[in-house]
């Protein structure tokens, strides 16, 4: 088994009896298969299927994150800031709480830069959070130290086949999606399943391949469906229903606080949020969202998710109420 460290590859050439593999600094080999395994933003998947822009969607938003000192002395509960369209948190490490980890999501279309220039993506992220209170300037005056960055879009990766001649997807590069997506479990699997299939099949591509997407397509489709990245981004900008500071989402304060608590306002001073409000686009009505009360839904909008079932509906284990009229005072009742 042989490691390339620090390389990438810049052609992929198929032949009778193998894949001849050019890289950017090693010299070019010739292998029986590749397995692109490189991720949301993935190479092989541009040299064999074509442009990154025809597989993967990006969903508005984008993140980042650094190590920094946890001189704001918080714990593993994550503090947030949230404008609309940015959000910024900072949290203890879990396993060094001298050490904590900054993470901060904001909305931008779709951004042409290099995915491996790291002062070019730590100006991108200054940029979109300057100007903010809270502890954003002491989380961006160590993001100009920080050795290493997570920056990435939000995105969501589709690809009608994974597979084509001696070439085969897996991960991310195949499904992923940013958040949520259970991108590693899901490829650890793949793995598995790819490499069972090969060895039933004898080392034949042309049978392991298709037998392993038919296998695992459905599997990983559902985890892709499940992941919501939009309900743990920021407030979109110019939404108009959250409160310019404070916590996201609104009745989550206790989860949200920083070392002099930040509390969401009441209601009645917030005035983008009325009690009986419809929470966004997206976002599942519980009992955090105002809207979300025992009451009944308001005339003429029908009951939905969030609302309590309609009264004209008896409830389980009730009988319903009789709708017999009580005859009026001095009048007899008809026989």
């Amino acid at each position: 088994m042989e490691y390339l460290f620090g390389d990438v590859i810049t052609g992929l050439v198929e032949t009778a009896d193998g894949v001849r593999v050019d890289f950017a600094r090693a010299a070019s080999r010739i292998v029986d298969l590749v397995v692109g395994a490189d991720g949301l933003h993935s190479g092989v998947r541009r040299l064999v299927l074509g442009p990154e822009s025809a597989y993967v969607r990006h969903l508005g938003y984008h993140l980042a994150g650094w190590d920094l000192p946890n001189e704001l002395g918080v714990d593993t509960v994550s503090r947030q800031y949230n404008v609309p369209g940015r959000m910024a948190g900072v949290a203890a490490d879990q396993r060094d709480p001298d050490r904590a980890g900054a993470l901060v999501v904001f909305a931008a279309p779709r951004l042409d830069f290099d995915w491996r220039d790291l002062d070019q993506q730590k100006k991108l992220v200054a940029d979109a959070f300057a100007g903010l209170g809270w502890h954003v300037p002491h989380l961006l005056a160590h993001l100009r130290d920080a050795p290493e960055l997570y920056f990435d879009s939000i995105s969501r990766v589709s690809v009608p086949r994974w597979h084509t001649g001696r070439t085969v997807l897996l991960g991310d590069a195949a499904w992923g999606v940013t958040l949520g997506g259970m991108g590693v479990g899901t490829g650890v699997v793949g793995a598995y399943v790819l490499a069972g299939e090969l060895a039933l099949a004898g080392g034949d591509h042309r049978v392991a391949f298709p037998a392993y997407e038919s296998r695992l397509r459905g599997y990983a489709m559902r985890w892709q469906r499940g992941a919501s990245p939009g309900r743990s981004s920021p407030p979109p900008p110019g939404g108009g229903w959250g409160c310019a500071t404070g916590c996201w989402p609104p009745g989550r304060s206790s989860r949200c606080s920083s070392a002099a608590p930040v509390r969401w306002p009441p209601i009645s001073t917030c005035p983008t949020i009325r009690r009986g409000s419809e929470p966004p686009v997206g976002f599942r009505a519980s009992s955090g969202w105002p809207g979300a009360d025992r009451r009944r839904p308001p005339a003429g909008r029908r009951t939905r998710r969030g609302w309590p079932a309609s009264r004209a509906r008896p409830r389980r284990g009730r009988r319903p109420r009789s709708r017999t009229r009580r005859p009026r005072a001095g009048r007899a009742r008809p026989r």
